[in-house]
């Protein structure tokens, strides 16, 4: 346990990330332990129980007697061992320090077969954040825990970017634009599934006949103007129809057929709350998320919506591009207007080179490909192992 605290109270964090179970365990060793130094950082405590409770009260009241700074994070709800692993162990600046171990929990995992620096995960938040165009004004919300690789490129995006995160625990709860309404993001990110699950739930209640005549408007204007000449006879032809589909997609027009959606924005998303845009993450063994839903996702909250495909669900390859409104399949994905591409190879390593099944397994030095107009088309990063205790 002595060993355990000098690795975290040394460490060049800025913050130390640990379940409400740790924070139990630091307040008895500096019990204990008459040399025990608070560390000068936070602590930023998640816990695995619903929102409303928060961390208790007396613990928080125990670790401040011993001179521990604690802090309380909503939002963030299993964020700790998920699928039995903690893969972080705190951010500081635009350094990310992240373990990757194997828990008491799990005998086996593919995040164990991925091989990661330190530096290479920087390097990718880096390319992520000027993909996305992030911000320190960037608020970002999960639908879904960070426990593959895209999320967590994409959470250290926003943390090395200056920006704040969020996490749900209950997916499919009704409390969940309560908690977006009060955290006030400026993008969510989630998977394909759950965004059409909620969305079937927010047509229930939101798609009165008004605002399914404009969606059906704007969804042939839209599929007018991606199809080819041959293909257009399809959708009807002529030039009064390529004028009032031209119209339709225009400033003016466009906004008048989104506004019998704004009542809904505002009651789902509040007056403070506003989009930049909306990332589903998804993988080639998942079903796509139809156009029609990136459409109806895009009329209700107003913004862009980005596809984020992962090749590998854990390492392996990452791109982005937004979301089409009409076609089929992964194909579709490629219309539209073009995000700048940022596309991340990691090197994978076998399971047994991370150690023995009974020990901690660190991130390691590796190689990495990042392509994109903002990275260098192939750059190796070689770095010593870190060590670390499990937060």
């Amino acid at each position: 346990a002595a060993l355990v605290e000098l690795r975290v109270f040394r460490s060049p964090c800025e913050l130390l990330l640990c379940s409400v179970q740790w924070l139990e365990h630091y307040v008895q060793v500096a019990r204990g332990s008459p040399d025990f130094r608070a560390p000068p950082i936070p602590i930023v405590v998640f816990n695995q129980v619903p929102l409303s409770e928060g961390v208790p009260a007396k613990l928080v009241a125990e670790a401040q007697y011993c001179g521990l700074r604690v802090l309380g994070l909503r939002f963030v709800a299993h964020f700790g061992e998920v699928a039995g692993w903690v893969p972080y162990m705190g951010i500081g600046g635009s350094h990310v320090f992240t373990t990757m171990y194997r828990s008491r929990y799990g005998q086996s995992s593919q995040l164990a077969e991925v091989k990661v620096t330190l530096q290479a995960l920087a390097l990718a938040s880096d390319s992520v954040a000027q993909a996305l165009s992030l911000s320190h004004a960037d608020v970002h919300f999960s639908y879904t825990s960070p426990a593959f690789f895209a999320e967590r490129v994409v959470m250290h995006a926003v943390l090395a970017a200056g920006g704040a995160v969020g996490f749900f625990s209950g997916l499919r709860s009704p409390r969940i634009f309560e908690d977006i309404r009060e955290l006030g993001p400026t993008f969510l990110l989630g998977s394909p599934g759950l965004f059409g699950h909620q969305l079937q739930l927010l047509r229930a209640l939101h798609g009165g006949p008004l605002a399914r005549l404009c969606f059906a408007l704007q969804r042939w204007a839209l599929r007018r103007g991606e199809v080819g000449g041959a293909a257009r006879g399809a959708v009807g032809s002529g030039p009064l129809l390529d004028l009032a589909a031209r119209l339709a997609l225009g400033a003016a027009l466009n906004g008048w057929l989104r506004v019998p959606f704004r009542q809904a924005q505002m009651a789902l998303l509040g007056r403070r709350t506003r989009l930049r845009f909306i990332l589903a993450l998804g993988s080639p063994g998942a079903a796509a998320m139809p156009p029609e839903v990136c459409l109806w996702l895009r009329a209700v909250f107003g913004c862009r919506v980005f596809k984020g495909l992962v090749l590998a669900e854990v390492g392996g390859f990452a791109a982005l591009g937004e979301a089409p409104s009409s076609g089929g399949a992964l194909e579709a994905f490629a219309v539209g207007q073009a995000l700048p591409g940022v596309c991340v190879d990691f090197a994978r390593q076998r399971l047994e080179d991370l150690g023995a099944p009974d020990r901690p397994c660190w991130a390691g030095a590796g190689a990495m490909v990042i392509s994109g107009p903002f990275a260098v088309s192939r750059r190796r990063v070689d770095g010593a192992a870190r060590g670390g205790p499990p937060a």
